[in-house]
């Protein structure tokens, strides 16, 4: 399929799922939106996945050998990457012009453009990330297994887990009070569909952060309680449920999915 088909085809997709109705001012943008929001999430998660490859050739002359673990850090950076692709693509791609704005009659809520499981992850999460920090301090001293992970290591990695979801909704928050271009009542509606298109995008990838770092911290307290060889199998059975799962709300978040925004619903619109 050549890039054009790609292109309209995504754009028809989009277009069905926000329901909403392109004009001729409103249609490339939309486009445009689609098109740079794709290449820099892409762009950003393959240096990411390929960033230690580089790193590895231009520093130590070799690129690193397979056989190694990397713990985990090559997802993470994939993730890392995507997110700043997707930073990128909003605050400097699709960042509207400062010559025109309009005032809203009805303020914008963060939770009008998401889904409510989506935000109460995103919190919820991060919350049982911290709250696992004392349950670890209080295990760690009567784990049933040497090299545990020091309280100080894993009270941070618990607190990255609460510093990703406070950077990821800042960035919701901001896309959603930023400043709409005066338009017509239905390119409105099409300006409100790629904001929430964006914020679901953000929650994707925050809620995959966030999946793999709550459950990692459950799974440090419960590994330490437990002997082998339950211990192992347990850490089995987590990695199977918290991986896949983190990949799911990733790719099911970012794609279109019939979300309606419900800012204004029978209160008229923005002005």
């Amino acid at each position: 399929i050549s890039a054009p088909k790609r292109a309209a085809w995504a754009m028809a997709r989009w277009v069905r799922s926000a329901g909403v109705i392109l004009t001729s001012e409103s249609r490339p943008i939309v486009l445009r939106y689609l098109a740079w929001t794709r290449r820099c999430r892409t762009a950003g998660a393959l240096a990411g996945l390929m960033g230690p490859v580089i790193y590895s050739q231009v520093v130590h002359g070799e690129p690193p050998d397979p056989r190694n673990e990397d713990g985990g850090a090559s997802f993470v950076l994939l993730l890392v990457g995507y997110l700043l692709g997707a930073l990128i693509a909003e605050v400097i791609v699709n960042r509207p012009g400062r010559s025109s704005g309009a005032a809203l009659l009805i303020p914008r809520r963060i939770q009008d453009y998401l889904p409510g499981y989506a935000l109460f992850l995103q919190r919820g999460l991060a919350t049982l990330s911290v709250v696992m920090i004392p349950v670890y301090v209080l295990v760690e001293p009567h784990a049933r297994h040497d090299q545990m992970p020091a309280v100080a290591a894993a009270a941070a990695f618990g607190l990255m887990g609460a510093g990703i979801a406070v950077v990821v909704e800042l960035l919701q928050r901001m896309i959603v009070a930023r400043r709409q271009p005066a338009m017509s009542t239905g390119d409105v509606a099409v300006d409100d569909a790629m904001r929430s298109s964006s914020l679901h995008v953000l929650s994707g990838v925050g809620i995959a952060f966030l999946i793999n770092i709550a459950g990692g911290m459950l799974l440090l307290s419960v590994f330490a309680v437990l002997a082998d060889p339950l211990a192992g199998i347990t850490a089995i059975v987590f990695f199977l449920l918290i991986f896949p799962t983190s990949i799911f709300f990733w790719f099911d978040l970012a794609k279109p999915q019939g979300f309606k925004v419900r800012r204004g619903e029978g209160q008229g619109v923005s002005a």
